[in-house]
Formats: C-alpha cells, sequence, structure tokens
C-alpha cells in the first residue's frame, strides 16, 4: 500500500515510501522468526529477525517527520515545548510501565541486552513523536494522524506484552497480541492514502 501510494506520487509521498521500506524489513525478520525459530527451546538475540525488526524504527521516525513537516508549519515556540512536555509526559508513563521490568530482567552479553532494550526505547520514542506532532496539530485529528496514531499504539502494545512477558518467563508463542503488530502495520499502511488536510 505504500509503495503504491509513493508510486501515485503527491504530498508526503517520501514520507511513504521509508514507512514502506521499514515495513519491509520488518517483514523479513517476521518471516524468519516464524520459520525459523518459532519453536526454538533457545532463541538467540540478537538474530536475524532482530535486524529487520529493528530497522523499522529509524525508517519509520524519519518517514513520520516527513509527513508531519508537511502538516505542521509557522508553530509558535511556545506550542513546540508544548508538544515538547506531552511527548515527555507520555515517554515516562511508557517507561514506567514496559522500560523498568525489561531493564531488570536483561542480563547476558551486552549485545543481547542492547537489543531487548531498543525496542522499548525505539516504541517511546515513537509514541512520543505522534503525542508531540498532536499537540502541535491542537489535538486536531485528521485521517492520517488518527490513523498512524492507532498503528503506532497497537504495535507499542504489542511490543510492550511481548517485552515484559518475555522478562517475566511466561511469553508463549502464537499469543492473541500478536495481532497488534499487523493491524499496526495495516493501519500505518491506510494513513498514507488519507488525503492531506491543511491545518492553521
Amino acid at each position: 500500500l505504500c509503495i503504491a501510494r509513493r508510486a501515485r506520487a503527491g504530498q508526503g509521498s517520501r514520507g511513504c515510501l521509508l514507512v514502506a521500506l521499514g515495513i519491509g524489513p520488518w517483514s523479513v525478520g517476521e518471516i524468519y522468526y516464524t520459520q525459523v525459530l518459532w519453536d526454538a527451546e533457545v532463541i538467540p538475540v540478537p538474530s536475524i529477525a532482530d535486524i529487520g525488526y529493528l530497522m523499522l524504527c529509524p525508517l519509520w521516525f524519519a518517514g513520520f517527520t516527513l509527513v508531519a513537516r508537511q502538516r505542521v508549519r509557522g508553530t509558535a515556540i511556545t506550542i513546540w515545548i508544548d508538544g515538547l512536555c506531552a511527548a515527555l509526559a507520555v515517554g515516562a508513563v511508557a517507561a514506567a510501565v514496559v522500560f523498568e521490568p525489561v531493564a531488570h530482567a536483561a542480563e547476558g552479553r551486552p549485545l543481547a541486552v542492547a537489543t531487548n532494550l531498543a525496542y522499548p526505547i525505539f516504541d517511546l520514542v515513537m509514541v512520543a513523536m505522534i503525542v508531540a506532532v498532536m499537540t502541535l496539530r491542537g489535538w486536531r485529528f485528521d485521517r492520517t494522524f488518527a490513523l498512524l496514531a492507532a498503528g503506532v499504539i497497537a504495535f507499542w502494545v504489542a511490543d510492550s506484552v511481548y517485552l515484559v512477558q518475555t522478562a517475566n518467563g511466561t511469553y508463549t508463542t502464537g499469543g492473541a497480541y500478536d495481532i497488534g503488530w499487523w493491524l499496526g502495520l495495516v493501519l500505518i499502511s491506510a494513513a498514507a492514502w488519507q488525503p492531506a488536510t491543511a491545518a492553521r
């Protein structure tokens, strides 16, 4: 969906392309995980799946930034400060819920610990970015940002449940929350096709 949106060009299409480029390696990582690691007794960290999953985040950051720049212009510095405060507040709550148990359970090689901690950090930044942009827009949700926000939140919830359960040793493959990852991808891809709306 994102690649097709880019092919039709138009405003925000470069951001859509970056989002699509992020979905690609994430999907490769997911296929590798389900085909190779799904039933493994010990899952190596980091694995090829982790590389694919984590490549999504910087590409999404860049894509969201390009989309946001199209929608938020001429904003006063005081509103930017409001956006930063809102983003930090959301990040603090999310960190208290997810980051703490993951950090306490993190053990093993430094690279493995860094890989496990990268997921909650990247998720927190994505959620905070959406909150900051919505604050800058005066909490006016057009369809694009409503779908982006819903997609990022679905992704964050799925990642958070997975990380907390893994940290507590209660994770089992094929849980009901797995749909959050794919629902998030579909919502964000659908956001690429929404018409741009001008906001003053």
